[in-house]
């Protein structure tokens, strides 16, 4: 299972956490950091060999990227097209290579229940680079419609959220939705892992197959977390 974060963000620690992962999905600049920030977190990765993503969102700088809009499916291609090309030139400069794309936040959510929103995003990034891989939620239509149109998937979890079902992930509103330790993450992802799902926030367990386990790089814990999987990973593949 790969280890991934959220980055280029502006926020947390990622000198330190950067070496812990196996890749990082990069702000496109629609919902934090800039171009300093996001050349920056890129370097970092290529020096620590950390696949490269993209993640791109609604244009929501003051919600971070956490608000639902509603776009016309020309106005979410247009949308995506501009922060793909933008981040890929960003990237060629430094001889980076984009490996995927993982649509951040209230798009990601959006995406990985709504077919026709997942869809756009499927076809938007496959006539950019075919290539190029969808990250998204497991069991999700996000995952089934960039296979429809030829994508190759990574199919995603989650350390440090809790879930409301297969497929959805417990609304941040609500005080439960988030795991602040790395006992809590470790043991989430060990039940994945070994025992292929996780328990709801309703108590139910819920199967889950995931190929891509994730931190949030915003969250204060991320670094102690991303460590701790680290730690747990590791002894897993040494097994």
């Amino acid at each position: 299972m790969l280890l991934l974060a959220d980055l280029g963000e502006g926020v947390g620690d990622e000198e330190s956490l950067i070496p812990l992962l196996d890749a990082g999905a990069i702000s496109c600049g629609a919902h934090a950091g800039d171009e300093a920030t996001i050349s920056q977190t890129i370097q970092r990765c290529v020096a620590y060999g950390v696949k490269i993503g993209a993640h791109p969102s609604f244009e929501d700088r003051s919600n971070f990227g956490r608000s639902e809009q509603i776009l016309s499916a020309d106005g979410l291609r247009d949308l995506l097209l501009g922060q793909l090309d933008l981040f890929q030139q960003w990237a060629n400069s430094m001889g980076a290579r984009v490996q995927f794309v993982k649509p951040h936040g209230a798009l990601y959510n959006l995406s990985a229940r709504d077919r026709v929103v997942a869809r756009v995003v499927a076809e938007t990034i496959y006539s950019i680079d075919p290539g190029w891989a969808l990250v998204g939620l497991a069991g999700s239509v996000s995952v089934s419609e960039a296979k429809a149109v030829g994508l190759s998937t990574l199919s995603e979890a989650f350390a440090d959220r809790r879930y409301e079902s297969a497929t959805a992930l417990c609304s941040r509103t609500d005080p439960r939705a988030l795991l602040n330790t790395s006992e809590e993450a470790v043991e989430q992802v060990k039940s994945l892992v070994e025992g292929g799902g996780l328990r709801s926030v309703h108590g139910d367990f819920v199967s889950l197959a995931a190929e891509v386990v994730c931190v949030h790089g915003d969250s204060e814990q991320a670094v102690s977390i991303a460590r701790a999987l680290r730690t747990y990973l590791k002894g897993r593949s040494d097994a």
